[in-house]
C-alpha cells in the first residue's frame, strides 16, 4: 500500500522492529522531503516491509523476505521514469533478489560501508535488502 499519514505509523513499526531502535524523528524527516514516495507491506494487519524512494533512487528497502522486497522494489520502480537510471544500493547477499538486481543492473560500484569501529549487532540485517548509504541507519 501506498505509505501516507493515515498508514505512516505501519512505516515507523517495522523500522524499529528492524533496527531495534526508535528513529521516528529521523524518518519523519526523510519521508516529508519534498518528492519522497514511499510504500508499506502489510500482512494480518502488521507490517512486513517497507521501502522509500526518492526521485529515480530507492532510498531503503527492508522486508521479512526477499519476495516482499521484490514486490516493494517493483512497486516503486513502476511509478519512476524509464528515461533516468534507477539507483540503490544493496547489501551483499546471496538470495536471488540480489542477483536478479545484479544481472538487470547497467552500472555496479562496490563500495564498503564502515560503521565507525564496531558492527551494529542489534540491526536484522536479513531484513535490510536496500540500504540508506548517505545518511545514518541511527
Amino acid at each position: 500500500m501506498e505509505l501516507n499519514s493515515e498508514n505512516e505509523f505501519h512505516f515507523f513499526e517495522y523500522d524499529s522492529i528492524v533496527t531495534f531502535m526508535n528513529r521516528h524523528d529521523y524518518l519523519g524527516s526523510l519521508y516529508h522531503i519534498n518528492g519522497v514516495s514511499g510504500v508499506v507491506a502489510i500482512e494480518k494487519q502488521q507490517p512486513i516491509g517497507y521501502g522509500i524512494a526518492v526521485n529515480n533512487s530507492i532510498l531503503q528497502c527492508y522486508a521479512d523476505t526477499p519476495e516482499i522486497a521484490g514486490g516493494l522494489i517493483r512497486k516503486l520502480s513502476d511509478k519512476m521514469s524509464d528515461q533516468i537510471p534507477i539507483t540503490m544500493f544493496m547489501r551483499e547477499c546471496n538470495s536471488w533478489i540480489c542477483k536478479e538486481l545484479l544481472n538487470k543492473a547497467r552500472q555496479v560500484n562496490r563500495i564498503h560501508r564502515f560503521h565507525s569501529r564496531i558492527l551494529p549487532t542489534r540491526i536484522k540485517w536479513e531484513n535490510v535488502f536496500l540500504m540508506n548509504i548517505g545518511t545514518h541507519l541511527f
